[in-house]
């Protein structure tokens, strides 16, 4: 049963860094990730993810001062009011080309998947049950941003796909 005055009571995050064997034109690289947690005062959480740029974890900071307190549940009018500085019924001025970019919407969309995760647990449904239900049984997987050393080699294309696939 959902506390229906469950707050948030923290936000953190951590960065995972790991190999990418095959990165972008076959360098090897590695790849880090910031994982957000929102966690509240039920002891219910949730688990989000950005890339690891530059203002992500600053951005995450500005966010945690700022819905500490909160209703966790309230994802579109938080981000709403991450994004354009308001909250609903309130419509942001200026014309719709107006969209902030850069790391507050990177942080904000962290933010956004952990707060549906965390919505989902609290309410007992999958996810895509709070986003409008399910849609497919499955999905087709493909590998993005990576490729072998040499494009113009099939062979290697085969090979790559062939170890992806291996590796589940």
């Amino acid at each position: 049963q959902v506390r229906k005055d469950m707050r948030i009571s923290d936000i953190r995050s951590m960065m995972l860094i790991g190999p990418d064997r095959h990165g972008i034109g076959g360098a090897a690289r590695n790849w880090s990730i910031i994982v957000v947690r929102v966690d509240t005062d039920a002891g219910v959480y949730g688990l989000g993810e950005a890339l690891n740029y530059m203002g992500v974890r600053d951005a995450l900071a500005y966010i945690k001062r700022r819905l500490v307190g909160r209703d966790p549940l309230d994802v579109r009018p938080i981000v709403t009011d991450l994004i354009y500085g308001g909250l609903p019924p309130h419509t942001p001025a200026g014309c719709p080309n107006d969209v902030p970019h850069g790391p507050i919407v990177w942080a904000a969309g962290a933010v956004e998947m952990a707060l549906r995760d965390l919505a989902g647990k609290a309410l007992g449904v999958p996810v895509y049950t709070l986003l409008g239900g399910k849609y497919r049984d499955q999905i087709a997987i493909y590998l993005d941003r990576s490729a072998p050393a040499h494009v113009d080699d099939l062979d290697a294309w085969r090979r790559l796909a062939v170890e992806t696939r291996e590796r589940g």
